[in-house]
């Protein structure tokens, strides 16, 4: 059992939902290969904010770009003097 991949595909069911949308086993298999190389907290993170700003159902870029902002922003708060950027 991966409880890891078991959260994963509960949040990306859970933020389709959210949009009225359900994915069937193939499109999870899909979601799940095309963003299991991403940190999982950060990609728990995005999935969640992604309701926030999202107007449609999210794609697996929207996601890696959400988690590509969020390392970029821990970035910048943990170096000192980028925090201007």
């Amino acid at each position: 059992m991966n409880t890891q991949r078991d959260d994963l595909v509960h949040a990306i069911n859970q933020v389709h939902a959210f949009y009225g949308k359900e994915l069937d086993q193939v499109q999870i298999k899909l979601w799940v290969r095309a963003i299991a190389d991403l940190d999982f907290e950060k990609t728990r993170e995005a999935l969640a904010d992604y309701v926030k700003y999202g107007k449609y159902a999210p794609k697996p870029i929207d996601i890696r770009n959400a988690v590509q902002e969020l390392a970029l922003k821990e970035r910048r708060e943990n170096t000192p003097g980028l925090d201007h950027l």
